[in-house]
């Protein structure tokens, strides 16, 4: 018999995902035909957001469900790739 915080900690907790950490861990969903927000069925059409959660139509918007997933830092780095630094070589003196 191991305490209730056990079991919930074993079940919250993903297989790779160290005990000791610091910080606490994502929850992982396990039963990907309901929405993980609202728990109403999804079936086929299910939406899978960058956080990795699946989510029923009213719930897919980031705003809806509170997602954890930074969409301004990967627009940053998809335009610093995506747009090189140029630097113009030495102007030759006259």
């Amino acid at each position: 018999s191991a305490p209730p915080e056990a079991a919930a900690a074993a079940v919250c907790l993903p297989a790779d995902a160290p005990a000791d950490e610091g910080e606490p861990s994502k929850p992982v969903q396990t039963n990907t035909s309901r929405c993980w927000t609202c728990n109403k069925k999804i079936g086929l059409l299910g939406f899978q957001c960058k956080c990795e959660y699946f989510f029923c139509a009213g719930h897919r918007a980031s705003d809806k469900h509170e997602c954890a997933f930074d969409y301004k830092a990967m627009g940053k780095q998809q335009l610093t790739q995506a747009n090189p630094t140029i630097t113009p070589e030495k102007l030759q003196g006259f």
